[in-house]
């Protein structure tokens, strides 16, 4: 009979500790010493065993990885990081037992779990689970369980390892992660296990083996006219809806944080109308009214973190589970501690830009909708189509005619000059404004992404005063629209 081996790196975790949000996490692989193949295989950087395995050609070689998984939890109560750690060593020797490992290496940070492991229990469970000095034993019920664990374990080898902490090793970085995971769940009052398979070698129907990695569910891209880095929204307001019942969100970019609302040149805002919710979005806006215990806070989310490859699938078919609450202020983040979400500030200046992205808001419905044109500025609003200075249409190997980024655009230019029309009081005429790509007008990679539906780029002008006209660019496909406007710079003379 094959032996299978399996190395699993444990770890817990509690915020604060203790704390509500406290959990544990497993990271392994089982292997045999069964070796088919020549050269080591990569393994992620992790050294599968200490022991020396002679491969075919006599040369050392990594034993064959057969499984591997990653699990966390969260745990109930006020509990510290320590109980976590014994937790996390008791999961690993029961999934050892369970899938009839018959050597097991476990790897911790944690000198306590593991001294108590080896040393420790016997004599406490010896004095009626007391310490020499007949004082109670801390943890005892974490104790317990792993003792019965192991007694349960029969003849099953166990290796005791130390690994430093947050020193660079891989296996101990996934199960610190995976902790953090189950002490999230446990702040959101989730304390069902979750068992992750990453990957596994079956036999075929010919007896062949072969690595298969379970299909992760596809997550649909995120809508490209959301194009600022800034997602902007006040908590406890309700989702935000168009006039026609289309979903808005409002976004922009700013050089400070902390000065937002403030007038700047480099400022840009957005406002987008989506036929279909933005499911990460709206997970997160009802995760931030949660944390924010009816207060109204203006807030800000960091799209560009959102939007990453790892964390908008997370969100997207976990909802916020496994996001981090902040403790002190009401912040989202990730159990990576990267941040998603955090208060707008000064709060004064914050709701000010707010109202900025309202008004343009308002601009959008507009131009929408111009029967919701009561506004002067509505009233004279000109529409410009400047498309043709975007996109070019272009005809591939199969002969069919698609639309591609137009020369001014794929050679990088930073801005585009654009003659609009425009229209104040009893005045009227064309004007040259600028457009800055990244900003107030689409970049490449976002024509390139919209290229498919067929969009529509126009320049909307509406009076600021008799002497001087605002202006924006509006993106439209066939459900959706975002508009795009420096609130304090896109002005000029007429």
């Amino acid at each position: 009979m094959t032996k299978l081996h399996a190395t699993i790196y444990t770890d817990g975790s509690a915020r604060p500790n203790p704390g509500p949000m406290s959990g544990w996490g497993n990271y392994g692989y089982t292997y045999t010493e069964t070796v088919t193949y020549d050269k080591p295989k990569d393994t992620k950087g992790l050294k599968v065993t200490t022991e020396v395995v002679k491969g075919t050609d006599g040369k050392p070689a990594e034993p064959v990885k057969i499984m591997e998984w990653q699990s966390w939890g969260g745990l109930k109560g006020r509990c510290d990081n320590n109980e976590g750690e014994i937790y996390a060593v008791t999961n690993a020797i029961n999934f050892a037992i369970d899938n009839s490992i018959t050597n097991l290496e476990i790897r911790s940070d944690s000198k306590l779990a593991l001294n108590g492991a080896q040393d420790w229990m016997p004599k406490w469970k010896a004095r009626g689970w007391k310490k020499a000095n007949g004082g109670d034993v801390p943890y005892q019920n974490q104790w317990e369980m792993l003792d019965n664990a192991l007694t349960n374990a029969g003849d099953l080898n166990i290796k005791w390892t130390w690994v430093k902490g947050h020193s660079g090793n891989v296996g101990n970085d996934l199960a610190d992660e995976c902790a953090k995971k189950g002490g999230a769940l446990a702040g959101a009052g989730n304390y069902e296990p979750v068992h992750e398979l990453i990957m596994e070698v079956q036999e075929d129907s010919k007896g062949k083996e072969k690595v298969v990695k379970p299909k992760k569910p596809k997550t649909p891209p995120y809508n490209r006219l959301l194009m600022h880095s800034k997602w902007y929204f006040t908590t406890n307001t309700g989702k935000q809806t168009s006039t026609d019942g289309r979903n808005v969100y409002m976004f922009g970019i700013h050089s400070d944080n902390e000065l937002y609302g403030k007038r700047v040149s480099d400022a840009s805002n957005s406002v987008v109308i989506l036929k279909e919710e933005d499911k990460v979005l709206e997970s997160l806006r009802a995760k931030q009214d949660e944390v924010s215990d009816e207060y109204i806070v203006p807030i800000y989310g960091k799209f560009d973190t959102i939007r990453g490859a790892k964390i908008y699938p997370e969100i997207y078919h976990n909802g916020c589970d496994y996001l981090q609450v902040g403790l002190r202020t009401p912040t989202l983040g990730t159990v990576t501690e990267q941040i998603l979400t955090e208060p707008a500030r000064p709060t004064g200046l914050a709701f000010i830009g707010l109202e900025v992205l309202d008004h343009l808001r308002q601009r959008l419905e507009e131009y929408i909708d111009p029967k919701t044109n009561t506004s002067k500025a509505g009233s004279q609003m000109v529409v410009t189509d400047v498309t043709d200075k975007f996109y070019v249409s272009d005809t591939d190997s199969k002969g069919k005619v698609k639309l591609v980024p137009s020369k001014d655009i794929v050679d990088n230019a930073k801005f585009l000059t654009v003659a609009v029309d425009w229209k104040s009081g009893k005045r009227s005429g064309t004007k040259d404004v600028v457009l800055t790509i990244g900003m107030d007008a689409p970049t490449k990679n976002m024509l390139n992404a919209m290229s498919k539906e067929s969009p529509t780029i126009k320049v909307i002008t509406w009076p600021e005063s008799k002497q001087t006209i605002r202006y924006a660019v509006v993106v439209e496909t066939e459900d959706d629209v975002g508009l795009y406007a420096s609130a304090y710079s896109n002005l000029c003379l007429v």
